[in-house]
Order: structure tokens, then C-alpha cells, then sequence
């Protein structure tokens, strides 16, 4: 009572259905999805992530959601031009992760709550052909993964972690992207 949680992993018989009934019955809580991102999420697979994300100024006031070209979003606040850091940023304030009870199998705790960390804390993606070691990658199959799958965080997930939180928080992405491998330098 009173809660309003904002991180919710679910273990579901089928999460492109249940997404398609979340969507039905609550069409204001995806509004603001355009019809790439509504199908990008319900595509068939194991798991199903809905990021909410809300864009802020640099100092975090939430800026007015738009959904046309005629009246976007605007914010009033003093700035001066930087090439340091942007004039706005997109704030997560809410995650949903369906996992398919099927796709678990022998998978362990630790492996799903640090896959939902990376899924819930970030905006990432599975990739198809992982180039490095990756939680991410814990719901492929075994043949894409070359190695066994990851027990839980990895370097690279670390890495990556630390440098999209370090520092302020509408610092431009290709700078924090960047930093992921002095950072792995350093977990090493």
C-alpha cells in the first residue's frame, strides 16, 4: 500500500501477451513510446524490457513530454554553451523486465538479478554477436556465446556501469562511452 515501485523484474508464461495486455489496458502508461520503440519491445524472445524514461534539464526538472512536432517539449533555465555537457539528459524512472519462466531453466538467481541490473540500470540491448564477455549475453544460445555463460557481472559490465554513472549526468554519450575502457583498465 502506497508503493509505487519503479524497477519490476516479472516472471511471466509469455511476455509479448502480457506486454500486449499492459499496453491495452493501460495505453497512458505508453504513450509516449513511438511505434519503432512499441515494436522493437514486443519482439519474440525471452525477455521483454520497458525503460520509462523521462527528459530533464541539466539541473533534472522534468521537462513536459511532447508527442508532435508542433508543440515539443521545453524547458526554461540559464545556461551557457559547453561542449562539456548538454543542456538536457533522459532521466529512467521506471523499468519492467518480463522473463519468459521457460527461457530460466538452470539459470541462477545471481545470473538474473545482475542481468536485470545491467537491463534495468542502463538502457542496453541483447546483442545478437557479443564481442565481449557480458551478462547481457545470458539469454542467448549457448553456441553464440562461444564460452559459458557469464556467473554474473563481468568486467566489461562494470566498466560500462562506471562510466554511464561517473560524473554528472547529461555529460554527452560518446564521452561516457568512452570511458569504459579506462575503466576496465582499472577493475583489471
Amino acid at each position: 500500500d502506497g508503493c509505487n515501485p519503479n524497477f519490476i523484474v516479472a516472471f511471466v508464461d509469455d511476455g509479448v501477451e502480457t506486454l500486449n495486455r499492459l499496453i491495452e489496458n493501460n495505453p497512458a502508461r505508453f504513450q509516449y513510446l513511438n511505434s519503432s520503440e512499441k515494436r522493437e519491445m514486443l519482439q519474440p524472445g525471452p525477455v521483454h524490457v520497458w525503460t520509462d524514461v523521462l527528459p530533464a534539464n541539466r539541473d533534472g526538472v522534468p521537462m513536459r513530454r511532447g508527442r508532435n512536432l508542433v508543440d515539443p517539449p521545453l524547458t526554461n533555465g540559464w545556461m551557457s554553451h559547453s561542449l562539456i555537457y548538454t543542456s538536457n539528459r533522459n532521466d529512467i524512472v521506471s523499468v519492467m523486465i518480463l522473463i519468459d519462466r521457460s527461457a530460466v531453466g538452470d539459470i541462477t538467481r545471481q545470473q538474473l538479478a545482475d542481468y536485470a541490473t545491467m537491463r534495468g540500470l542502463v538502457q542496453t540491448q541483447t546483442p545478437d554477436n557479443p564481442r565481449v564477455s557480458s551478462i547481457l549475453g545470458l539469454f542467448l544460445p549457448q553456441d553464440a556465446l562461444g564460452d559459458a555463460r557469464p556467473n554474473g557481472l563481468t568486467d566489461f559490465d562494470r566498466a560500462y556501469l562506471s562510466a554511464v554513472y561517473e560524473g554528472i549526468p547529461n555529460m554527452p554519450a560518446g564521452n561516457r562511452l568512452g570511458q569504459v575502457a579506462a575503466e576496465l583498465r582499472e577493475i583489471e
